[in-house]
């Protein structure tokens, strides 16, 4: 089997607080709109965002490696959308954790 990209479907029920999340306040670029939806790249990996209106919460997360995590940190930190603050892990990483407004941890790591 030849593997070309991979897109992960994000099925919501507010495409506008999607674009604010990822795109505003993460700072990642829309590759395309189309009706009802964007894709969005996420540095290597497509996020295809629908309107579903009768989308449930899913049980999927994304975890995102960054460059300063101190920084984007600084960023969050008073947040209601945070999960976790920035702690270490066991496994050699920092990271804190957000919620996005479809309900999806997204947490952002850096290597120890």
């Amino acid at each position: 089997m030849d593997i070309g990209e991979v897109r992960l479907k994000l099925l919501v029920p507010d495409v506008v607080a999607e674009k604010k999340f990822w795109v505003d306040r993460l700072g990642f670029a829309i590759i395309k709109t189309f009706p009802g939806g964007m894709m969005i790249d996420l540095g290597g990996t497509r996020l295809e965002v629908f309107l579903d209106t009768n989308a449930a919460p899913s049980g999927m997360g994304i975890s995102i490696e960054v460059t300063d995590l101190d920084d984007v940190w600084e960023q969050w930190a008073d947040s209601p959308d945070v999960v976790h603050p920035l702690r270490a892990s066991r496994w050699g990483d920092r990271s804190f954790a957000l919620r996005a407004p479809n309900g999806i941890e997204v947490v952002l790591f850096q290597p120890i």
